[in-house]
């Protein structure tokens, strides 16, 4: 009869694994699951809604990129980012640039600054991730109109990408 674990002991376990995952810079549970199939993709995205359920039924794993933290230097991603702005983007370029990031098949990347709505534009000026699959997403009601009025226009400019 196999020993079973407490349940402050597998909590312990299961904590370790997700931190495992969690921090993880080279994705290997990720491209695991990948690898398990010729029809599965791995879709990259930053710590904000996407359309999960869309990257699902196109048989795509969602993987959340929430930056280097501080589990990496960010040395390169200065080169294209200033250093005195959040530390999200310029982990991202970094983790693409040291090769983290190989075996994605696209990355989406919300438009909720200007330095992450220019990511797209670095990694293509970087030769990473896939073009095609890599874009920013633009949110938009279907009540207004593909135009954006000058009020909304106003209030993106008002975002800064300073930490």
């Amino acid at each position: 009869m196999a020993e079973q674990l407490t349940k402050p002991a597998r909590l312990g376990a299961i904590l370790a694994e997700c931190e495992e995952v969690a921090f993880d810079l080279e994705f290997k549970r990720a491209k695991q699951w990948r690898e398990a199939a010729p029809d599965r993709l791995l879709v990259g995205y930053l710590p904000i809604y996407i359309p999960r359920e869309v990257l699902h039924a196109a048989n795509a794993l969602p993987v959340g990129i929430m930056g280097a933290g501080d589990r990496k230097q960010i040395i390169k991603g200065d080169a294209y980012y200033q250093s005195y702005i959040c530390h999200l983007p310029r982990g991202v370029i970094e983790m693409a640039l040291d090769s983290n990031l190989v075996g994605f098949d696209g990355f989406l990347f919300p438009a909720i600054c200007d330095c992450v709505r220019n990511l797209s534009g670095m990694f293509k000026l970087a030769k990473k991730g896939s073009s095609p699959a890599t874009s920013t997403i633009r949110r938009t009601s279907p009540s207004t109109s593909a135009a954006p009025s000058s009020a909304s226009r106003s209030r993106r400019s008002n975002r800064t990408c300073s930490s």
